[in-house]
């Protein structure tokens, strides 16, 4: 049996998938090119470290529609508590 996708089950507040509006109870399918069927789908698409965009499609809600977000990977957030100058 295959699977539909990866329960999002907890979303870090200062994380590409927040400012992308992912919430807890999402339903990550895939990105445009190939369908997750296991997190280690997830996993290959979120390696390497350059400023790149993930276009993720998942379901929320109303299961019969596929929703679509654009994720910014590889870009350095400021840590808390530093000043800039």
């Amino acid at each position: 049996m295959q699977g539909i996708g990866l329960l999002l089950c907890e979303v870090d507040p200062h994380s590409p998938a927040s400012s992308a509006s992912l919430l807890p109870g999402d339903i990550l399918l895939g990105t445009d090119e190939e369908n997750f069927a296991s997190l280690a789908d997830l996993a290959t698409v979120l390696q390497g470290s350059s400023t790149r965009l993930l276009r993720l499609e998942f379901l929320r809600g109303d299961y019969s529609l596929v929703r679509r977000v654009t994720v910014q990977l590889g870009v350095q957030r400021p840590s808390r508590g530093s000043v800039a100058a």
